[in-house]
């Protein structure tokens, strides 16, 4: 057990010093924070993990040998079609800092995000309504979305679904942030 502490101390500072780097290499975009798994959706964690099995049939898929300047607008409208727009929560791959509250500050944000993060990538709306995950499998990146259901009067529902999102735009109701992590705060024991 003591081990396990001392491998988890390590696993936390390691973290602790990959996330206050983020918002240095993360050109384009302005890091505000970092927000637990816990703080977002179970359900669209959920269909973020299943799409990433890549057993579900992608919503778009593109050859990776594309040139960037396409893969860049392949991805730009995978995130429209998500809703997602200049602030989102961006998938970290790191344990203790899951998710980093990002705002665009530049129109290149993608291919830094691409170059740091990898072509796996996982982002959820502001709002927290509705995702896109992007996954190279073989020669192909696929793109996900999780998008809410339109029910009567079009008011989102709290399933999801994978078909193509309503016109209506959800991005302006965003929600305040309650817990943030700081990556930069002393370790405690």
């Amino acid at each position: 057990m003591r081990s396990d502490s001392i491998r988890r101390k390590f696993k936390l500072h390691e973290d602790q010093r990959r996330a206050s780097e983020l918002p240095r290499l993360l050109q384009g975009l302005e890091v505000q924070g970092f927000v637990r798994a816990d703080e977002l959706p179970q359900q669209l964690l959920d269909t973020l993990a299943n799409f990433a099995t890549a057993t579900a049939a992608p919503h778009q898929r593109i050859y990776a040998g594309t040139a960037k300047p396409r893969i860049d607008e392949w991805h730009g409208d995978l995130l429209r079609r998500a809703g997602i727009r200049d602030r989102f929560f961006l998938r970290t791959g790191l344990e203790y800092f899951p998710w980093a509250d990002c705002r665009v500050t530049d129109e290149q944000w993608l291919d830094t995000v691409r170059s740091v993060l990898g072509q796996n990538l996982a982002f959820i709306a502001y709002d927290r309504g509705s995702a896109a995950l992007t996954l190279p499998v073989g020669h192909e990146l696929l793109g996900y979305l999780a998008v809410p259901v339109q029910g009567p009067g079009d008011v989102p529902t709290a399933a999801l679904t994978a078909t193509e999102p309503d016109d209506s735009d959800n991005a302006d109701h965003a929600t305040e942030l309650l817990t943030r992590i700081d990556p930069n705060a002393p370790l405690s024991s």
